[in-house]
């Protein structure tokens, strides 16, 4: 058994790449309590196959015993979901969580069901590039005129472009990452693997889909209808503005010292109720996005023979959530995109 140092407390976070094995073996090191963290929409690890459902399994009693073989009384721990992302505004998440929605709808087995995330925070919409040309992206990223692309020298002949930090280039594999071209390769570019984790002002998602192995699995979208969409959506703004009126108030109560005691007591109690009431109202609300259930029309979809494309849409469902401002997409072959672009369009999820 164990002979090291007593652990009595673990925190283990993505665990959504360990395998069963190895989280077992964290579990019979740990005296007392142990607390995972992670995210199903994430598992792009090779081999590996996680569900908060399925790791309650590895807590029965006749599995778990300690290495003094004396069964151990063991909880099944509660799973709690953190809705809240403080990284990336609602625009962005928009688009994520339409990711998720098909990952439910095609792989059910694959995800945990839970509710989708939003944040406090509003922004631009993601942008599909509109071109296949890497001048023009040289143009959108950087603002040149676009009369250099027309010059004998070109823009991709240029210096290489220096990016900041918190600007990154993600692409899908290393291959794709030497790939790039050279004007873009002073930057920093990530492959999906190697992003995840991290987070980054802007990103560019650099042919995802033209590299894709698996595009004709991508034309699976087209039988997918988008039924029950509400007619007005309400998120993350109305969130934002609450937040804001709250510091309205607690502004306009520090200006009030003056009040007596037992009216201020008395308008306090108002406030408190008002928001508490606002809030559990715009909170129900914000759980309830996305706004719309996706339906597949008739016909078999197989599993098995589409699997590859439940992992692109988990690497793809990655490189979105890595950015907190900016997201921009660039295919050089944009029929690769077109289902998926058609199916943002729909949802209108993005600015083309």
């Amino acid at each position: 058994g164990y002979k090291g140092s007593a652990i009595h407390f673990m925190m283990i976070d993505e665990v959504q790449d360990l395998t069963h094995a190895t989280m077992f073996l964290l579990m019979q090191v740990t005296d007392y309590h142990i607390f995972f963290s992670g995210d199903t929409a994430q598992t792009i690890a090779k081999g590996v196959g996680f569900r908060f459902c399925d790791l309650r399994q590895l807590f029965d009693h006749d599995r778990f015993q300690n290495w003094n073989s004396e069964s151990v009384d063991l909880e099944k721990p509660a799973v709690m979901q953190l809705t809240q992302n403080f990284r990336s505004h609602g625009r962005i998440l928009d688009v994520a969580n339409s990711v998720i929605s098909l990952i439910e709808q095609f792989f059910p087995q694959t995800i945990d069901k839970l509710a989708k995330e939003n944040s406090l925070l509003d922004g631009p919409k993601p942008v599909l590039l509109n071109t296949s040309s890497v001048e023009h992206l040289f143009n959108f990223l950087f603002g040149s005129s676009m009369e250099d692309a027309k010059t004998d020298a070109g823009l991709l002949n240029k210096p290489p472009i220096e990016f900041g930090c918190d600007q990154v280039i993600i692409v899908r594999d290393q291959a794709a990452k030497e790939a790039v071209p050279k004007v873009l390769q002073h930057a920093l570019i990530l492959t999906v693997y190697e992003s995840k984790g991290l987070e980054f002002d802007d990103v560019i998602l650099y042919n995802f889909f033209s590299d894709s192995k698996s595009v004709t699995q991508w034309y699976n979208i087209k039988n997918v209808r988008v039924t029950n969409r509400a007619e007005e959506r309400v998120g993350y703004r109305e969130l934002g503005q609450l937040e804001e009126s709250r510091q309205e108030e607690e502004e306009t109560k520090g200006e009030q010292d003056e009040t007596p005691r037992e009216i201020v007591q008395e308008e306090d109690d108002d406030i408190n109720k008002g928001e508490e009431e606002q809030n559990g109202e715009a909170q129900r609300r914000a759980e309830d996005v996305p706004d719309y259930e996706l339906e597949t029309k008739a016909g078999r979809f197989n599993i098995l023979k589409n699997s590859a494309w439940c992992t692109e849409l988990k690497h793809l469902y990655v490189a979105i959530t890595r950015p907190r401002k900016r997201l921009i997409f660039f295919d050089q072959n944009r029929d690769a995109r077109s289902s998926v672009e058609n199916y943002w369009k729909s949802l209108d999820v993005v600015d083309v």
